[in-house]
């Protein structure tokens, strides 16, 4: 290829590129803001309809980076400037999901010629042809990358008699569609229409016809904890009716084992009845246990540890219904087979202790990890200091 080419890929590109990308930023789905329907009170989210394309006419118009890098054949005369300012329109009509033809014109601007004398010209190019595009995803709206296939024509204007080549020529082209919405798309395409010509554009394009989105209410799940129009109102800003009414909509997830905290939030979803709960969902025994150490290399609990242990048997004797895991686990210092050891003796460290305040061990069920699940780095002490830990979890079986 010539050098006028490689000018377009470097500058070119990158310029419509950053545009088209620019552009693009904007949201792929459009969904209404919640709205109450005149002489109701229920409050409705809609979604818009994502359509498929076909049977839509459509027209266009773009411009972009040309190259024009060709041999004029006129004795003396060379190629002095080989890009020009290209703009052309196209109408198309989409026959399917995937498959369209289009009718596309324009000029591709000129090139200047000069020779060894002050006198300089320039050949004036314009094009015309028909392609049949294939759109990979189908969709009116959002991204969708495009090949073109067709053949065109490639005239040139010059006052000096020149060659002229105005056979038809095979024709191709690679782009990337973006559907704003069901009427308007943004397009950046790069079209190869002869060794000497080519161009990239961007393009904006207007769609008629085919069907029309609807919008639908999106149904809320059923059974579950709601809030009233008021609260909803409270939480946009805008001033909420005095009045209020039965009509609700879902916006609480379910909560499982009634500790107040939705089961998505909840980091214990197996807490027992009637236990007080952080904003985790978590009871005074479940989860990562902090403070409950250990000396160095051996599973001697340090003073610190038994006493919040004590703690931990008190809040105990109040469920004697239910089963504990003890979890325990180290950092990646160390040998991992020593480490698995290491795990399990501390999980039997806290069960013998909890025995000692009176707490079955029965109810206890000690498991060591080694340092197989680390829930911090072990690049550095910090993170160390947090995968060393023992973790309380409620089995199932016995969570009511």
């Amino acid at each position: 290829m010539k050098q006028g080419f490689k000018v377009l890929g470097i500058g070119a590109i990158n310029t419509t590129l950053g545009v088209s990308i620019a552009i693009f930023s904007y949201p792929l789905f459009a969904a209404d803001e919640p709205h109450t329907a005149k002489g109701k009170s229920r409050i409705e989210y809609r979604m818009l309809e994502r359509l498929r394309r076909g049977g839509r006419y459509y027209v266009g118009i773009g411009g972009g980076k040309s190259v024009l890098d060709s041999d004029p054949g006129v004795m003396g005369f060379r190629v002095d400037d080989d890009t020009g300012l290209g703009v052309k329109s196209m109408a198309g009509y989409e026959v399917t999901d995937h498959v369209a033809v289009e009718l596309f014109g324009g000029s591709l601007g000129s090139s200047s010629l000069v020779n060894d004398s002050p006198v300089s010209e320039e050949i004036n190019y314009s094009i015309y042809g028909l392609s049949g595009i294939f759109n990979i995803e189908g969709w009116q709206r959002g991204f969708s990358p495009l090949l073109k296939l067709g053949v065109n024509k490639v005239s040139s204007d010059f006052s000096l008699a020149h060659e002229n080549n105005n056979d038809w020529l095979f024709y191709g082209g690679l782009g990337l569609e973006y559907g704003l919405s069901n009427s308007v798309a943004l397009r950046t395409e790069y079209e190869y229409f002869s060794e000497d010509t080519q161009l990239i554009s961007l393009s904006l394009l207007t769609y008629l016809g085919g069907k029309k989105p609807k919008s639908y209410v999106v149904p809320p799940p059923p059974g579950v904890a709601s809030i009233s129009e008021n609260a909803v109102a409270a939480r946009s800003g805008s001033t909420a009716p005095k009045k209020q009414t039965n009509n609700r909509i879902v916006i609480k997830a379910p909560d499982s084992d009634g500790d107040g905290i939705n089961d998505i939030e909840d980091a214990c979803e197996n807490t027992p009845v009637g236990a007080n709960v952080d904003e985790l969902g978590c009871a005074r025994f479940e989860g990562v246990v902090d403070g409950v150490n250990f000396e160095s290399d051996n599973a001697r609990l340090t003073p610190a540890a038994k006493k919040i242990l004590d703690e931990m048997a008190v809040e105990l004797t109040n469920f004697p219904d239910i089963k504990i895991q003890i979890e325990a686990h180290t950092d990646n210092q160390g040998d991992p087979s020593a480490n698995l050891w290491l795990s399990n003796s501390r999980a039997q460290s806290v069960i013998a202790y909890l025995s000692k305040q009176g707490i079955q061990v029965s109810r206890l069920i000690p498991i060591g990890f080694g340092e197989a699940n680390p829930i911090a780095t072990n690049a550095t002490k910090e993170g160390r200091a947090k995968n060393r830990r023992v973790e309380f979890q409620v089995t199932k079986s016995q969570a009511q």
